[in-house]
This record gives structure tokens, C-alpha cells and sequence, in this order.
């Protein structure tokens, strides 16, 4: 009795310990990502403190100016669109704040990603390419018309289309959204391709 009882806990203890050990492991990847791209851009690293004898481990988030604007890469509790799913976000700020812009890869699921549009409606660049790879709302399509030449649509086609991400734009935030952490390399050079193409968006904004 007293073999098996210790058996039990010994099992119950080499769980807990796999899965603190795989915590730590995954935690420490998520914040040299983010050390990384703090480094690439000049944006200061927040990296709170783990909690519960390190099975609580906050997301870190980056936060500061590049180009000349406000930027900020963050894991919140819940999805953008207040989803579940959880998803890693940067937004940088833009001056412009009459333009509202929603921006997803076309499918079936592309519905629900638009589920707020509001008073926006479906968009058409006329560029076939773009209009299939991509589901686009605003509520000024004229002036969307004249931003979007077609390297600027080349660019978000390429950052945007089949890889579950998103784009929005609203009360003076340009904001592209993730699937997923920051947790390898692959996603942290989306990151910096993405910021680079943000920051050229905002720019054709305030022009």
C-alpha cells in the first residue's frame, strides 16, 4: 500500500514538474522573441515577473516609438474582435482617424472575422488577385480607392492573405493581428515585416 501510495505522488510530482519545466521552456522563447524585435526597433521590453512559483508566467509586451509613431506589440487575454483565440497584436498609431478599415483572408471564416463591421461594407479593388485573397470593409471605399495603388496592395496581400491574420483600423489605430504567440522566429519576422508595412500604410493615411 504504502509502495503504490508513493508511486502516485512520485507520478504526480514528475507531472507537475514536466509541465512547469515545458512553461518555463516556452516562456523563455516567447521573451527572447520579444527581445529581438525590441532590439530590431528600438521599443523597450515589459517583461512582468512570474507568479505561483513560476506557473503563471504574464506575456511580455513591447512598447515605444518607431518612425515617429506610437507602437506596441502585445499578447492580450482575449482575441482583438473579443474571441477566444488568442492572438498577438501591434498596433501603431496614425493621425488619421475618419478612415475605418477592416482587412481579413477571404474564405468561410472570413465572416466571422468581420462580425463588427458595422457600417462598413465589402470592398473591391478591382484587382482580382487582391479581391480574392482578401476580405476588405470600410466605410469609404472612394478614399480607400485612392490610398491603395498596387504595390500597397501587394504588400498587404502578402502579409495578410491565408495565413490567419488581420488588419483593422479605427479611432486613430492602425492594428495587425496574429493567430497565435510570439513563440519562434518565423512569427517574429511577420512581425517586423508587418510593422514596416503598417508604418508605410500610415504614412499613405497622412499624406
Amino acid at each position: 500500500m504504502f509502495a503504490q501510495a508513493f508511486l502516485a505522488v512520485l507520478l504526480i510530482f514528475l507531472v507537475v514538474w514536466l509541465y512547469w519545466y515545458l512553461l518555463r521552456r516556452s516562456s523563455g522563447q516567447i521573451r527572447y522573441q520579444y527581445e529581438c524585435l525590441g532590439k530590431r526597433f528600438g521599443l523597450e521590453l515589459t517583461a512582468p515577473d512570474a507568479t505561483l512559483f513560476g506557473f503563471v508566467r504574464p506575456e511580455p509586451f513591447l512598447h515605444g516609438n518607431y518612425r515617429q509613431r506610437e507602437v506596441s506589440i502585445s499578447a492580450p487575454g482575449k482575441g482583438l474582435q473579443n474571441t477566444r483565440q488568442t492572438e498577438t497584436v501591434l498596433k501603431l498609431s496614425v493621425a488619421d482617424k475618419g478612415l475605418r478599415l477592416q482587412m481579413t483572408g477571404s474564405g468561410w471564416l472570413s465572416g466571422m472575422s468581420q462580425r463588427d463591421s458595422g457600417e462598413k461594407v465589402r470592398w473591391l479593388s478591382g484587382d482580382t488577385d487582391f479581391d480574392s485573397a482578401l476580405d476588405v470593409r470600410t466605410n469609404d471605399g472612394v478614399r480607400l480607392a485612392m490610398l491603395l495603388a498596387p504595390e500597397a496592395r501587394k504588400a498587404l496581400q502578402k502579409l495578410l492573405a491565408g495565413r490567419g491574420a488581420s488588419l483593422y483600423l479605427g479611432s486613430g489605430v492602425l492594428a495587425f493581428a496574429c493567430s497565435g504567440l510570439l513563440a519562434d522566429d518565423a512569427t517574429r519576422l511577420r512581425f517586423e515585416e508587418a510593422l514596416e508595412v503598417l508604418c508605410n500604410f500610415g504614412e499613405l493615411l497622412e499624406g
